[in-house]
């Protein structure tokens, strides 16, 4: 009998922290229109099940700020700093990708290639104002050079580009070196 009590309240408990992580992906206008909601639902949903899953899901750092900015959650609430630490983290990743970043563009423009990054941290400086705000843990294409050297070279020197593709969690592309086959 207990347990068939508490299955509503639980139920209810995830459809509101499901119905917040809608209205906390929607755009300002809707979430401004849905403020009233957005403050309800922050009564009764679980918390620390909604941080988890934000963090699960590798969105805390981009839906938590919006979620904490429209319920008015103060400075020191569990949840607006477990936020303020995925954005830190995701700040200092971004970081050190945008450093990786700009080193390989200038290795390749040293090379007479132009290249432009799509993604990572500055498609989430463009589309938030912020590094931090959009997680960057994928690749989706590695790029390698070779040497061209021959079987026996490859024999004895091994090839770092033939390990790329053998080990590589993402499709590797390799580029011969120019004037080789």
């Amino acid at each position: 009998m207990i347990a068939a009590l508490a299955r509503p309240k639980r139920d209810a408990g995830r459809r509101a922290e499901g119905r917040m992580i809608l209205l906390g992906a929607g755009t300002e206008e809707r979430r401004l229109a849905a403020r009233g909601e957005m403050r309800h639902l922050a009564e009764i949903l679980d918390w620390n099940r909604l941080t988890e899953t934000l963090r699960r899901r590798r969105l805390l750092a981009t839906l938590g700020p919006r979620i904490v900015e429209s319920v008015g959650l103060p400075t020191g609430d569990r949840f607006a700093d477990a936020v303020g630490q995925a954005v830190e983290v995701g700040r200092r990743h971004a970081a050190f990708l945008h450093l990786v970043t700009q080193r390989l563009l200038a290795a390749l423009a040293e090379e007479g290639i132009r290249a432009a990054p799509l993604k990572g941290p500055q498609l989430g400086e463009a589309l938030y104002g912020d590094l931090g705000r959009r997680q960057s843990r994928d690749v989706d294409l590695l790029v390698a050079g070779s040497r061209g050297y021959g079987p026996m070279a490859r024999l004895l020197l091994g090839s770092v580009s033939s390990r790329l593709v053998a080990t590589a969690p993402c499709p590797v592309l390799i580029v011969p070196r120019p004037g080789k086959d």
